[in-house]
């Protein structure tokens, strides 16, 4: 069977919506993107725990490092390192809600 076709005529893939890849990747896209920033304060936080490192700043709070990363880096600072993550979770959940 080189056409892909099952014997009913019916195509192997006939049961595949595409719409649900393209919804999921959707979804994935906007909920990373909103909540990108906390991802990274997340992080920060994490980093922060460090010994001994003097030249990152201490945060005292989460207001604290979200003013702190805006001032020095710009807005574009609180989506440091979103391609990847955005592109990973738009792939996953496209592929989650497709298969």
């Amino acid at each position: 069977m080189t056409s892909g076709k099952t014997p009913s005529g019916k195509t192997i893939l006939h049961h595949i919506k595409f719409e649900n890849l393209v919804g999921g990747m959707a979804g994935g896209i906007v909920s990373t993107a909103a909540l990108h920033p906390l991802d990274l304060v997340k992080v920060r936080f994490q980093v922060d725990e460090g010994i001994g490192i003097t030249n990152r700043p201490k945060y005292t709070g989460l207001w604290h490092a979200f003013k702190t990363i805006f001032k020095t880096s710009g807005p574009l600072g609180l989506y440091q390192g979103a391609v990847p993550n955005i592109t990973g979770a738009g792939a996953a959940w496209g592929f989650y809600f497709l298969l």
